[in-house]
C-alpha cells in the first residue's frame, strides 16, 4: 500500500471517537478497507497461480518429449518423442486438458487448474512447432543462397535427426 495512504489511515486510527456508535461506524469502515484490499491481494495471486500453472504445464510437456526424444537414424520417417496416433503427446494432453476444463471435469475447483495446465501443454507444442518451422525455414533460406546464411549451423543440409545423431555421437 502507499505509505501516503497510511499515514491519514494511521492519523484515523489515533483518534478514538468520543461515542460509541462513532467507534462502531469507524471499525466497520477499517473493515470494509481491509476486505477490499483481501480481495485485491486475492485477485492478484489468482493470476500468479494461474502463469505459474501455464509454465510448469509447459515445462512437464516439454521434459516429457525430452526425455523419450531419441532419433534413430536408421528410421527417419519416424517421428522422434512420444506420439499418440501420430499426435505430439502435448497437443493431445492439451487438447483433452483444456476440453476437460470446459466441461467441468474435477468440478469447478479444478477445472480451471484444468484448462491453465492444458494451455501450457499447448504452448509446448507451439513451441516445438515454431522451432522446426525456424530450422526449416533457416534450412531451405541457405540451400536458396547456394551459401552460408548468417546464424546457420554447419550440416544443415542433413535431416534434423541426422544432425542430432551426429552430434550425440560426436561426429561433427
Amino acid at each position: 500500500m502507499d505509505p501516503e495512504r497510511q499515514k491519514p489511515m494511521a492519523q484515523e486510527l489515533m483518534q478514538l471517537p468520543k461515542s460509541q456508535s462513532a467507534l462502531r461506524e469507524k471499525f466497520m469502515s477499517m473493515r470494509g478497507r481491509l476486505a477490499r484490499l483481501n480481495e485485491k491481494a486475492g485477485e492478484a495471486m489468482e493470476g500468479v497461480v494461474m502463469t505459474l500453472e501455464i509454465q510448469a504445464g509447459a515445462f512437464l510437456f516439454g521434459a516429457i518429449q525430452g526425455a523419450f526424444y531419441e532419433p534413430d537414424p536408421a528410421k527417419p520417417e519416424q517421428k522422434p518423442g512420444v506420439h499418440i496416433f501420430g499426435i505430439p503427446v502435448e497437443a493431445v494432453a492439451g487438447l483433452g486438458l483444456i476440453v476437460g476444463g470446459f466441461m467441468g471435469v474435477g468440478g469447478s475447483k479444478w477445472s480451471t487448474h484444468m484448462e491453465h495446465l492444458g494451455n501450457g501443454a499447448l504452448a509446448a507444442w507451439t513451441s516445438n512447432l515454431g522451432r522446426g518451422y525456424g530450422f526449416k525455414f533457416r534450412s531451405e533460406r541457405k540451400a536458396k543462397a547456394g551459401g552460408a546464411v548468417k546464424g546457420a549451423v554447419e550440416g544443415e543440409g542433413q535431416s534434423l535427426r541426422d544432425q542430432v545423431s551426429a552430434l550425440l555421437e560426436g561426429n561433427e
